[in-house]
Formats: structure tokens, sequence, C-alpha cells
């Protein structure tokens, strides 16, 4: 035991069931407790959250979003462990997770960075992007909290590991979710940008899930036998939506290039 599990989400009803899987199947026996922090909802998240909650021992925070740390900030203050894995709502992690903690491997240092891998169309594809492969921050003592809302930060050095990678997994949403997602994010953007690079457009999901689907490289073998399977029962329907959807998203992608020109 001694692991708590810190999730942000709103509007993950397509992503959130692969993350709470993910933990269910691979974190039960180091994990104290489930914190998830929902900035308000409108789609069948609160749903997917009720579930899983009959499993997992979780704790639902509702509270409107202002930043990302700031939220996460607040769940944290409901972790029972001693160390926090954190995670945002479309993001997975490879089933050795609970093996490499029990080891007492992560006991020498107090914040660590996992290799991080934007998936495309399937679990074991990644964008051919350099800079959307590496490290992030998602394990640490739980005596810290996030000192900026947004490009969040610990005051903590970090190691890194290759031993553990997780996934980000928001490309495997419908074409109509990732352009919800891109302009959700428009309305921050401004104090985005104060702290780091902005999030970009309204489109910015969509171009880069479809520049994806042409250009995504195998993840690379050692970390492919690591994935947990998606839970396919469920993700079905999405996966068939998606497909649905395509016609739309194409015409969407359109017009951001016209407008681009």
């Amino acid at each position: 035991m001694g692991l708590s599990v810190n999730i942000i989400c709103q509007d993950e009803e397509e992503t959130l069931p692969y993350t709470l899987h993910c933990v269910e199947s691979v974190l039960q026996p180091v994990l104290e407790n489930v914190v998830i922090v929902d900035g308000g909802s409108v789609d069948g998240t609160l749903g997917v959250i009720e579930e899983y909650a009959s499993r997992l021992p979780i704790t639902l925070v509702q509270h409107p979003f202002d930043a990302c740390g700031w939220q996460k900030n607040r769940g944290l203050e409901l972790c029972k462990g001693r160390w926090i894995l954190d995670l945002d709502g479309d993001m997975t992690f490879t089933s050795n997770l609970a093996e490499v903690f029990s080891s007492g491997y992560f006991e020498v240092a107090d914040a660590w960075n996992f290799g991080l891998f934007f998936t495309v169309v399937d679990p074991y594809h990644t964008f051919d992007f350099s800079n959307l492969c590496g490290p992030s921050l998602r394990l640490f003592r739980s005596k810290f909290r996030f000192v900026k809302g947004f490009h969040q930060d610990i005051d903590s050095p970090r190691s890194c590991t290759d031993k553990v990678y997780v996934f980000e997994n928001s490309h495997l949403q419908t074409q109509v979710g990732l352009l919800k997602r891109g302009q959700r994010w428009q309305g921050y953007d401004k104090k985005v940008q104060e702290a780091g690079p902005s999030m970009g457009e309204s489109w910015r999901y969509l171009e880069t899930e479809f520049w994806g689907r042409a250009n995504n490289v195998p993840i690379p073998p050692k970390v492919a036998s690591l994935v947990i399977p998606r839970n396919t029962l469920r993700l079905q329907a999405i996966d068939r939506r998606r497909s649905e959807e395509r016609p739309l998203a194409l015409g969407l992608i359109s017009e951001w290039v016209r407008r681009k020109l």
C-alpha cells in the first residue's frame, strides 16, 4: 500500500474508462485511494466515476475548473498515500507500475519523471514528433503541492526513470470530442500563455490527430509489451463513432487549412 491516484477531468467519458480500467487492473496491490476532481462535466463522465466507485476507493470532488495545478491541489488534500500518481482523465500507464513501486525503486528520490507517449488510433502507436515523447512529472511524495496553475510544477528536483511510462490517450477520442476539448481551452489560453506556451487554436487537437494518423510510428517493443489492453466492451462504441464522424472532422480540418492559407 502507499500509493494514491490523483486525477483531474472534465468531459472525459470517452477516455476516463480506460484510465480507471488501468488503475483497477494494475494498482490494487499498492492502492490507498483514488481522488477525482471534476471541473464541471456535462457528458457521461460522472456516470463512469459512479460505475468504477463500486470497485475502487474513489473520492469525487466537484469544483469549477480554474487551472490544472489548482484542481490537482484540491485532490491532493484528500489523498491518503505516501506517494501520489498524478494523472489526467485521459492517461494510462504501463502494467509494471505496481511491481516497480513495491520494489522500493522510487524511494531514492522525492519526485519522478516518466516517459510520455501520445497514442494515436490504438494504444500501440505514437506521434512521430520528437517533442511529444519526453519526461513528464507523474509520481511524487504526498508532501508536495503544485506551484503553478498552468504548465504545473512542484518545488522539487526530479529523477527520471525508463522503467515506467505513461500514455496520453486524448487522441483516442471521437473527433467531436477532440474539437470540444480544443474549444474548452480557448477560454484559458491567456492565463496559459502567462505561465508558458499557448495551448493553440481550437482546431489544435483535430489537426494533430489527423497528422498523427499518417505519421505514427510504433512504440518501442519493450514499452508496447507493457500496455494494458483497452476496456474493449465500452470503447468499441467510441471506435464506431470515430469512424462515423470522420467526414465531419475532415470538413473541419479543411476549414482549418483554408483559414491558415
